[in-house]
């Protein structure tokens, strides 16, 4: 059996699929007695589908841009630097494991709700200055970051300055200029998306047909 992990990074979320060889074919895999002769044929199926897995990413990276086109944004590369450095291929004389390491890869299999860890609401970016970039970040970018008040909100205290209700908004200003850099939202719900991984007869086939390649090189030599 050939086993693909993922790993989600920011919400540190562990989910795994199975490939299943032919029956005959584990059967045999699992015959044979010299357990480093198994580790290598299934090493060669870890690496030839982290090859598979890396390629995918890359190709996806192509149409899930959307956000960073619509603002003006320029584009994070996530998943492109997952495919780079992100993907690692197992094999032990049992199995075959892909660790994949990309921030939201979970959704491949589900729908992803993202809740906030430091605080009590995501910032979502409205602005490109804000894509891709943490408030902290913005702040150090020179631009002063406040809440405002909500419409109708009373003057609770004039020091430090508080308000009864705030909008959902984290507004900037820099050199004059006065803008909406995020959203505020307790949780954010991810639909999901499969695309994001090769389908489970790719990767499959992928791990049969290379470990079929190996033998028969094995064999020819």
């Amino acid at each position: 059996m050939t086993q693909v992990r993922t790993e989600e990074v920011r919400a540190s979320v562990r989910y795994g699929y199975s490939i299943n060889l032919p029956q005959k074919f584990s059967a045999w895999l699992r015959s044979i007695e010299n357990g480093e002769a198994r580790r290598s044929i299934l090493s060669v199926a870890a690496s030839r589908v982290s090859e598979l897995v890396r390629r995918h990413l890359s190709s996806a990276s192509a149409s899930r841009h959307e956000t960073a086109d619509r603002l003006g944004a320029n584009r994070t590369g996530f998943l492109e630097e997952g495919a780079r450095s992100g993907v690692t291929p197992h094999a032990t004389a049992d199995e075959a494991e892909v660790l994949i390491r990309v921030p939201g890869i979970s959704r491949a299999f589900r729908d992803l709700t993202v809740t906030p860890k430091n605080w009590d609401y995501l910032t979502i970016p409205a602005d490109a200055v804000a894509y891709g970039r943490r408030a902290s970040e913005v702040r150090a970018l020179g631009f002063s970051i406040f809440r405002p008040p909500a419409k109708g909100a009373k003057l609770v205290s004039k020091d430090p300055r508080k308000f009864s209700d705030y909008k959902n908004i984290l507004m900037g200003s820099r050199d004059g200029e006065v803008k909406t850099l995020y959203s505020l939202a307790k949780s954010a719900h991810l639909r999901q998306d499969r695309g994001l991984l090769p389908a489970d007869e790719e990767i499959s086939s992928t791990a049969k047909l290379s470990i079929k390649q190996y033998l028969q090189r094995r064999y020819a030599a």
